[in-house]
């Protein structure tokens, strides 16, 4: 097959998007190549081209070979992606806490293994702010190709016999009905719809499509065929302008960048701007080191942020692009290349000097993975640990207090305080609500009061206002608030409390680019695209939200934020067991931090909290922190937080009266 130059430098394109996109790097607020995720796509739509053009020229000549297939393919992915994962496990155990690496041992496995997409799938989001500290997040990539390719060299086998129309109008079908899929998920199950290969086939076949047209390339003549690459380079590069988390991904709106490669390779050209500049020696040079700077590149940023508690720095930036481009320039020169000659090495050296330190990890994996994660943090005496729980429900139905099944039926809803007693409040909200009910629940029962909890993960349960989960978990966060104010309104509930991570739906992290962020809209209308458009479309559903609880006869108490951690308080208090010293000050978050991070959400709730004398809000925040001093984690005894944002049982001494003050 003839090499193409502009294929390789496609390549740079695509890599270096994605370098640019998990860099987080920020000029002047704004981030640059937002979307530069979508290089992966363009990754997808050069392999599918490639791979399916070598085998219908085997086939064609009768030269095709499944066991030759899969050695190709080894000798491609394997060597590079071992050196890379020798490298991160010799990192691991140094910077990482004991929980996320037990959490890298069961991606190391993954990504041996070639199913990291679904491990990561049922971890957190690929955008969230916590997934940027995962080492080989970036390997779900390498998975979804070769999962593709276990089926589709036996699919190009079957229809060898049959005639090309038929050929492609078989592939385009079934590249129609993965976008299609793709499409109907984008709005519903977010992650799902990015890891899952069915939903990522469409890209790779585009490319096969492309690959079965006489020569590789459309003939269409003309100035219209001339300057297509151009037109394919600027679909590119405005799609990763312009596309953010928030974009419905993979969808029809990816069209737009995976086209952009269609035209670029299937209407290249020496005449057209695009292919002239993509055929630069610069650009042909950084195609070439591609694969190994896609693998090198995310554990570098992700080990960064665990050392120093982000990246944002430019120049610490630079210094993990750098090392990146030297690390898979030296990987590709001396790893790659040779590793692709079976005459250097033979299957079986290849498969020694490969497999065995593949096998090595594989081991080392499975038995991190079977040790418990509290078992890791060995320094934390025994009774200590139970100060990180969160409430658990009295009754011995369910264990936990939020994301039932039946989460509309009262039977569902975790009761608080005295039993006995009629239900004089509620407690309501996301996570944080549940996080909170431990204290709520002692102030309570001391007092003779009774109550209910109804929490639901990233749903802040207020009238008016749709947090974007995807189906059919946003209409779930409506169906909930609005069978919450039933409720009320039926039984003449005297208090309605609710608690939430705000700043979540408004700027989810601490950062300069406020990480992740769970987009939000009044239900039925456009999602938000700013920063501001979020502050604004909250602020107009707590209002919402008094008006029609004042109406109901409910008084309403919000919840400020509690202060966001920067660090797993088990990992910090494993630290203050087995070193003492000043690390539980050390490692807490500032005051003033926490005022800079939560003060524009906590003015908001402040506004509609003057709007009433019947609305109140109260800040966790005026016991944890000391005015100009830190927020505290805990005390020896105990610890105040389950997680770096979630308050646990242990919160509850130092926050009984000011719990006792919120339920009268």
């Amino acid at each position: 097959m003839k090499y193409r130059p502009e294929i390789d430098s496609l390549r740079a394109v695509s890599v270096g998007s994605v370098v640019l996109y998990h860099s987080r790097y920020v000029v002047d607020g704004a981030r640059i190549a937002q979307g530069g995720y979508l290089g992966v796509d363009i990754f997808f739509v050069i392999s599918g081209f490639l791979i399916t053009r070598l085998i219908a020229l085997e086939l064609d000549s009768g030269q095709f070979s499944i066991k030759t297939f899969y050695e190709r393919r080894a000798r491609r992915i394997l060597p590079a992606l071992t050196c890379v994962l020798l490298a991160a496990a010799m990192v691991a155990p140094v910077l990482l806490s004991p929980a996320a690496l037990r959490e890298f041992s069961g991606s190391i496995l993954s990504s041996i293994l070639f199913y990291s997409n679904f491990f990561f799938l049922f971890e957190d989001s690929y955008t969230a702010e916590i997934s940027q500290l995962k080492p080989l997040l970036h390997t779900w990539s390498l998975s979804v190709e070769e999962q593709f390719y276990l089926l589709f060299p036996l699919l190009m086998i079957c229809l060898a016999g049959v005639s090309l129309n038929v050929r492609m109008w078989l592939l385009f079908s079934l590249a129609l009905a993965s976008l299609m899929l793709a499409q109907y998920l984008s709005g519903r199950h977010f992650d799902a719809n990015f890891f899952l290969p069915v939903t990522r086939a469409w890209e790779l076949l585009l490319g096969s499509l492309l690959a079965l047209v006489p020569g590789g390339r459309l003939a269409v003549s003309g100035a219209f065929a001339r300057y297509m690459p151009s037109v394919g380079l600027l679909m590119i590069l405005g799609a990763i302008a312009t596309f953010t988390d928030n974009t419905a991904h993979p969808s029809l709106l990816t069209l737009l960048p995976v086209l952009g490669a269609v035209f670029i390779i299937g209407f290249a050209n020496p005449k057209d701007p695009a292919i002239k500049l993509l055929s630069s020696r610069a650009f042909v040079a950084v195609g070439l080191i591609s694969y190994s700077l896609y693998l090198w590149h995310f554990p570098i940023f992700a080990y960064l942020r665990v050392w120093n508690d982000g990246i944002s720095d430019p120049v610490l930036v630079s210094f993990g692009i750098v090392t990146s481009v030297l690390l898979a320039w030296a990987t590709w020169r001396w790893v790659e290349q040779p590793f692709r000659r079976a005459k250097v090495f033979s299957v079986r050296r290849f498969a020694v000097i490969v497999g065995t330190p593949l096998a090595g990890l594989c081991l080392v994996g499975a038995l991190l993975l079977n040790r418990s994660i509290d078992e890791s943090y060995d320094a934390i005496p025994p009774e200590f640990m139970a100060s990180f729980k969160t409430y658990e429900r009295p009754e011995a139905q369910a264990p936990r207090c939020v994301d039932q099944d039946n989460f509309l039926e009262i039977e569902s809803w975790c009761k608080m305080g005295a039993g006995t007693s009629a239900v004089s409040f509620l407690l309501i909200g996301d996570s944080h609500a549940d996080a909170l009910a431990a204290t709520l629940h002692a102030a309570a029962l001391r007092d003779g009061k009774a109550g209910l909890l109804i929490a639901r993960s990233g749903c802040p349960l207020l009238s008016d206002l749709e947090p974007r989960r995807g189906e059919p978990l946003s209409g779930q966060c409506l169906q909930l608030a609005a069978r919450v104010l039933e409720f009320v309104r039926a039984n003449e509930i005297p208090k309605v409390i609710f608690s939430s991570r705000w700043n979540y739906y408004v700027c989810g992290e601490p950062k300069e680019d406020c990480g992740y962020t769970q987009n939000i809209r009044h239900p039925g209308q456009e999602w938000a695209n700013s920063r501001q458009e979020r502050i604004d479309i909250l602020g107009a559903a707590l209002d919402t939200t008094v008006s029609m609880y004042n109406d109901a006869g409910a008084r309403i108490s919000f919840v400020a934020q509690v202060p966001h951690q920067r660090y797993d308080p088990k990992q910090v208090f494993n630290e203050h067991f087995r070193h003492g010293g000043d690390v539980l000050r050390l490692s807490a978050v500032s005051a003033e931090a926490h005022q800079a991070f939560t003060g524009e959400v906590k003015a908001r709730l402040t506004h509609t909290a003057n709007l009433s004398e019947r609305v109140s809000l109260h800040d966790p925040a005026d016991v944890l922190c000391e005015p100009q001093g830190i927020c505290s984690f805990g005390d020896p005894s105990s610890s105040y937080y389950s997680d770096d944002d979630h308050l646990s049982v242990g919160a509850s001494k130092v926050l009984m009266n000011w719990a006792a003050a919120l339920l009268n």
